[in-house]
């Protein structure tokens, strides 16, 4: 359940003979809940999502996996099977909003030294102009693909994370969830050492090989990386890590569904 096509990385990683013991491997957009940790073995659940999208690689061992999933369905309430891996990834919430409204409030998170809140504090409409941008890129690499995915807005109301605005701004705060959430502590946060390499630079890696034009999404890795000392894309997942690259977007689509690339079948 990684959302940054970690299935692709696994099925890289496990020995074939256990691939041939029938081992499914699936990834949803996001845990069932949204919830922090407390002090302890505590944790403080706000919210049970309605809508999480899931899919197996290959999609074609979806059904099953979802037909698995139902034994647990408590733990799982709400899974919403996709059309593949791909699709999963680019519904991932966290990089389409942690990263843009991360930087432009690096100054107030990095001041408030952990007492910080992103939504209740850092979301100005300026900021949602850009998570807007990064959105658009976003949308656009799932059309490259076949994939005609939701706004970011409608996926917080689909969600349950939010009622629907008038814009992103007004979603937002129309959220009784989100002001809440505390964090990031701190320039470090997961919320740029996690969201950068393995969301937007998966995203960037996605849309160089798919002929989309990302400039947002370009210009917040190469400011997060400098803001972090850190080589983003040299950490990040790419699709060449992911054995992908050099695949069209139909040879692509193709190989998520059946896990096979042309010279295979």
């Amino acid at each position: 359940m990684s959302s940054a096509l970690g299935s692709l990385l696994f099925r890289k990683t496990v020995q074939e003979e256990v691939m041939g013991n029938g081992l499914l491997i699936a990834e949803a957009t996001a845990l069932p809940f949204a919830c922090r940790k407390l002090e302890g073995n505590a944790v403080n659940i706000w919210l049970r999502f309605h809508h999480v999208p899931i899919a197996t690689f290959p999609a074609r061992e979806t059904p099953r996996s979802v037909a698995l999933l139902e034994n647990c369905r408590q733990l799982f309430p709400a899974l919403v099977p996709v059309r593949h891996v791909m699709e999963v990834a680019l519904n991932n919430g966290n990089p389409i909003t942690h990263p843009g409204a991360s930087l432009l409030n690096a100054g107030q998170i990095e001041a408030a030294k952990g007492d910080f809140f992103l939504y209740g504090q850092g979301m100005t409409p300026g900021v949602t102009r850009v998570i807007e941008a990064v959105d658009q890129e976003r949308i656009a690499i799932g059309r490259a693909v076949g994939l005609e995915l939701v706004t970011n807005a409608e996926r917080l109301v689909r969600v349950g994370l939010s009622r629907p605005g008038a814009d992103l701004y007004e979603t937002y705060c129309n959220s009784e969830v989100l002001p809440a959430v505390k964090g990031p502590s701190g320039i470090m946060d997961r919320y740029l050492t996690e969201d950068i390499p393995f969301g937007l630079v998966l995203w960037s890696s996605l849309a160089r090989t798919l002929g989309v034009a990302t400039p947002c999404v370009e210009g917040l890795i190469e400011i997060g990386s400098a803001l972090c000392g850190k080589d983003f894309r040299a950490r990040g997942i790419t699709v060449e890590r992911l054995g992908i690259d050099g695949l069209d977007a139909l040879e692509l689509d193709r190989f998520l569904i059946t896990g096979e690339r042309k010279e295979e079948l």
